[in-house]
């Protein structure tokens, strides 16, 4: 059975319907939970494609990076081909792997998927990144627009696919209930995108903001084939590992709205199965001999 085939046995078979009934939790919440959505063959599918890419990974004549956490909170991004083994027992994510694999772009443009960010979006969902997560990130807590700007600030929305079952103790996401109603932070430049040293203010800012709203963390615990799908300004973070030896492998994509993007046509792909993606360059990395 292929994955396409295996993931309509999914109880998702028929989104838009099922859908409908979480519309109040996405509007009251900023997120919305979806057990279950893809088959377990799809989860083992991604994991699989993952291993393959480091058992060959010295091998690879792509642009493709990953950020490695070796010495943590330190990041640096190097080409995928260049790093170091050790890197895959630290935290580390690997960015951008849809624009060249067929198969992170049929999971991550499911159409029972597009159906339900049109209906977020208001119009067509056009995949926009991807990044392959194997363990915790402990990411501090931010919403997506201090780093990513839509055309239009509100046209983002993101997926977060569980590809094996998460515990507490692996560092989970923590997601804020009803954060994305909080007005949001003002930059220097007057947006929302911020300079790393804004980042203080924004923390300041929002802690107020959460204990005026009285707006606690929830830890999402899934298993695998579970998405979670999340408001652009939605706060959001990872929850520090208590269990080193612990996993928490993702795959998490943001899309934003299609029709947005007509100034650049010519890096607006059509995939194989359908849906639309932005064939954009690679991640830059330092040079490296």
């Amino acid at each position: 059975m292929s994955v396409k085939d295996d993931a309509l046995q999914s109880p998702w078979n028929h989104p838009a319907s099922i859908f409908a009934e979480q519309m109040s939790t996405w509007e009251t919440d900023g997120y919305v939970i979806l057990k279950g959505f893809f088959a377990h063959a799809v989860v083992k599918a991604v994991n699989r494609l993952v291993d393959q890419l480091w058992s060959v990974q010295t091998q690879l004549d792509s642009k493709l990076s990953v950020d490695v956490y070796l010495e943590n909170p330190k990041q640096e991004r190097l080409l995928f081909s260049h790093a170091p083994l050790a890197a895959r027992q630290a935290p580390y994510k690997i960015n951008d792997l849809f624009l060249e694999s067929p198969l992170v772009r049929s999971i991550m443009l499911d159409q029972r998927l597009r159906d339900i960010l049109k209906t977020l979006l208001d119009g067509e969902p056009l995949l926009m990144n991807s990044l392959n997560f194997e363990r915790g990130s402990g990411q501090p807590s931010h919403v997506d627009t201090l780093f990513i700007s839509p055309r239009k600030r509100e046209k983002l929305v993101v997926v977060w696919l569980a590809l094996e079952s998460i515990c507490s103790e692996s560092g989970p996401l923590l997601v804020y209930p009803g954060s994305h109603k909080i007005v949001p932070f003002q930059a220097r430049n007057g947006g929302t995108r911020i300079e790393a040293d804004e980042m203080p203010q924004f923390n300041h800012y929002m802690e107020a903001q959460l204990r005026k709203h009285n707006i606690k963390a929830k830890e999402f615990i899934a298993e695998p084939g579970d998405v979670l799908i999340w408001h652009a300004q939605l706060l959001h973070g990872g929850k520090t590992v208590q269990d080193p030896h612990k996993t928490r492998k993702s795959l998490v994509c943001h899309y934003f709205r299609k029709q947005e993007y007509w100034l650049k046509p010519w890096r607006v792909k059509r995939a194989e199965q359908g849906g639309h993606y932005y064939m954009r360059p690679h991640q830059r990395v330092a040079k490296q001999a």
